[in-house]
């Protein structure tokens, strides 16, 4: 827009093109007051990129700009742009320079962005599988009621533009494979389309009602499932024969596939997905009410803070190795991550001083063993944030503003890409250094997987910590820690049955301030609240005592009260 009017740089703090100035000084064309009058800079001989005498030494000039010089390439939000500019000729009437866009670690995908326009429903978002079976990934998007298809070099499948279903595109696009031919499922308010791997489509009127939730795909029945605003939900096979399942009061919401070529689905609440939460080989199902609150197998999880909005369907994913999975989410502009009984993980919850606009996937990006959370700020900036609480080298990377779709893997020649669909129309895609391993990808995209499966069961054998204690003296803590507010949290892991546990605070007299009412979740972190609002400043003894397999051990941490 501002190209258009001629006022790219009307704004001086955020110019749309700006001299830069190799030793990170910003003086040309700044005026100075100076007891001689004002001054205005206009450069010296170490301020310009050149190959040649400077009087700098090569320890302090470097003779380059990137994301790490000073003064560096990134974004005014201090993403990473992945521009590079090297190799500056020696001084001349023409000078050459080198420019690349991508790093070692993440790079671009060649051709890349790809505009398609914005999507005024905001129900857009990029999906990534193999539908032409050449063992890579295709970047599939659907916008403003179409579906667009592309391969990882940039071309547009069916040898067009990438436009490849004209009239079907009102949600994300799912897959069926029935071993002898693939179709991309898509939706409009009227029917149901199948666009087979010879990009013929095929496509079945609903008669009445329109579809209010995404698709489901039962990938045992080769089947998709359509839930209406009537309430209605039906099963169409690509035969284009269709079946009524189930009618309810209401518009179906989401669905989520359980173990077998059952399904389960909300009409009354906000979001549902399933999983092993509670036990390692059974299928757990969450479900998250428009009052904001979580419901476990139909449990209410008493959360120690409240959250006013989730934004987005929550994430399935075991990321820290106990054979469980963590529930994740965004919520009032943080990130979540917290156990099926309520409590947080550590590095959680995150902040990152914007608000978090885009739904999350999960994977390892850069093969540390850590796993990683994918998510768009509406500033633009992508995020890989690591659970081990740091953000990944080279991230955030900058894509489009306004970005609600989320972050898709794709596997592309083996290796591990990364496909966001922005608010500004763009397909945004880039490649990383990692291979692909599917093991690493716990949440590849909206909604889960290729068939939109809303699931996350995987079969494990075991996922018990080990501790020699019960009571393990690492995972016993509180945070904030000084508590200069008026609340903290008192953290401790039961390793083991527990029976019972007392918490009590004592002053350094030993005296006793308060007892807590403590939760006694078994082989699970606990965590309980303190108000020390009517405490005075100073230092007190927070006593966990706890009853695990039939002993009892006992551990005492120092808490710091600063008002």
């Amino acid at each position: 827009m501002n190209l258009i009017t001629n006022s790219i740089n009307n704004d001086p703090e955020r110019k749309g093109i700006d001299l830069e100035e190799a030793k990170g000084a910003q003086e040309i064309g700044v005026t100075f007051s100076t007891p001689f009058g004002n001054i205005t800079g206009d450069g010296t001989p170490v301020d310009y990129w050149f190959n040649g005498y400077h009087g700098v030494p090569s320890s302090v000039y470097k003779n380059e700009f990137t994301p790490v010089s000073n003064p560096n390439s990134l974004s005014y939000s201090l993403s990473n742009n992945n521009i590079f500019i090297t190799n500056f000729g020696i001084i001349d009437t023409l000078m050459s320079v080198r420019i690349s866009i991508g790093s070692l670690q993440l790079s671009p995908l060649a051709d890349f962005p790809k505009f398609i326009g914005t999507d005024t429903g905001r129900n857009s978002g990029a999906i990534a599988f193999d539908f032409t079976d050449d063992g890579n990934d295709e970047i599939f998007v659907n916008s403003s009621g179409k579906t667009y298809g592309y391969s990882s070099n940039g071309n547009g499948l069916n040898g067009g533009n990438g436009l490849i279903i004209n009239d079907f595109g009102i949600s994300v696009p799912a897959l069926i494979d029935n071993g002898v031919n693939k179709y991309l499922v898509s939706l409009n308010n009227n029917g149901i389309g199948f666009l087979n791997n010879a990009f013929t489509l095929t496509q079945v009127s609903f008669g009445s009602g329109a579809p209010s939730a995404s698709l489901l795909i039962n990938d045992i029945t080769k089947s998709a499932y359509v839930g209406f605003n009537t309430g209605s939900i039906r099963r169409y096979n690509t035969d284009l024969s269709s079946v009524l399942i189930d009618s309810s009061s209401g518009p179906v919401y989401q669905f989520s596939k359980l173990r077998n070529d059952t399904f389960t689905y909300i009409n009354n609440d906000k979001f549902i997905v399933s999983g092993n939460m509670v036990e390692q080989n059974a299928t757990d199902i969450l479900k998250i009410n428009f009052a904001n609150e979580f419901f476990v197998n139909g449990v209410k999880l008493n959360l120690n803070y409240v959250i006013s909005d989730i934004p987005n369907s929550p994430v399935l994913a075991d990321v820290n190795g106990d054979g469980l999975q963590e529930i994740i989410f965004t919520g009032d502009g943080k990130v979540y991550a917290i156990n099926s009984k309520g409590v947080l993980l550590e590095n959680f919850p995150v902040n990152f001083d914007r608000n978090i606009s885009s739904g999350i996937s999960v994977a390892d990006i850069n093969n540390d063993n850590i796993f990683d959370l994918m998510f768009a700020a509406d500033n633009g900036d992508l995020f890989a944030y690591g659970t081990d609480g740091k953000v990944l080298s080279g991230f955030p990377v900058k894509v489009g503003p306004n970005t609600v779709s989320t972050p898709a893997m794709a596997r592309f020649n083996d290796t591990l890409g990364i496909v966001v669909f922005s608010g500004d129309g763009y397909l945004y895609g880039f490649k990383t250094n990692s291979l692909y391993d599917e093991n690493k990808v716990l949440w590849k995209n909206y909604l889960k997987d290729k068939f939109l499966s809303n699931n996350n069961y995987r079969s494990v054998n075991s996922g018990s910590s080990v501790y020699s204690e019960k009571l393990p003296t690492s995972k016993v803590y509180n945070w904030p820690n000084p508590v200069y507010d008026n609340i903290t949290y008192i953290r401790y892991f039961l390793n083991g049955n527990s029976s019972g546990v007392k918490v009590k605070i004592m002053d350094l007299s030993g005296e006793l301030i308060t007892e807590l009412p403590a939760t006694s979740n078994s082989n699970s972190d606990n965590e309980i609240k303190w108000d020390v609002s009517n405490v005075q400043s100073g230092v007190y003894y927070g006593v966990i005592e706890a009853e695990i397999d039939g002993n009892t051990e006992t551990k005492v941490i120092k808490i710091a009260v600063v008002k």
